[in-house]
């Protein structure tokens, strides 16, 4: 039977045997009880799969977590960083993506005033952007400046 080149969703899609690795690697990251931060690299060759895993990996954890309490729910963020060419543009999209899912992350009280302070940190590195390396005053003051705006738009149109 022919198939579309298209990473798969779920397991039931899993003609290939993945799901054991990704149920174990959700698992173990699950598991992990630090405050310190991981970084989990996932190798391959273009078209071996890797998608397809993490697709399943992320299923996984949502299907362990969906009757934790929200304190005890991991935010899993999409972030894609081979879109972005530039290192600026790639470290200003990567706070962007994270504030978007700690805005969204369900029941998470403190993903509000942390998706503020990534916002924050998206200025400023838009400020270290063409405007911000002509003048890096004049970028900072444009990030603020643009920060200030959008912030007393959103208070606004929220009927606050």
């Amino acid at each position: 039977m022919l198939k579309p080149d298209q990473p798969i969703q779920d397991r039931k899609e899993d003609s290939l045997g993945r799901w054991p690795f990704a149920k174990s690697l959700a698992e173990a990251i699950l598991q992990y009880d630090s405050t310190d931060s991981i970084a989990i690299g996932l190798y391959g060759s273009w078209g071996t799969g890797k998608t397809s895993v993490l697709n399943l990996v992320k299923k996984c954890i949502e299907e362990k977590t969906a009757k934790l309490k929200s304190k005890h729910t991991p935010v899993v963020a999409d972030f894609t960083p081979w879109n972005y060419s530039d290192q600026n543009q790639l470290i200003q999209m990567f706070f962007k993506d994270l504030s978007t899912a700690m805005k969204h992350a369900p029941g998470y009280k403190k993903g509000e005033k942390i998706a503020e302070l990534l916002d924050d940190m998206h200025l400023y590195f838009l400020s270290l952007s063409p405007l911000g390396l002509v003048n890096p005053a004049i970028g900072l003051l444009a990030g603020l400046l643009a920060n200030s705006l959008k912030r007393e738009r959103n208070s606004s149109g929220s009927g606050h």
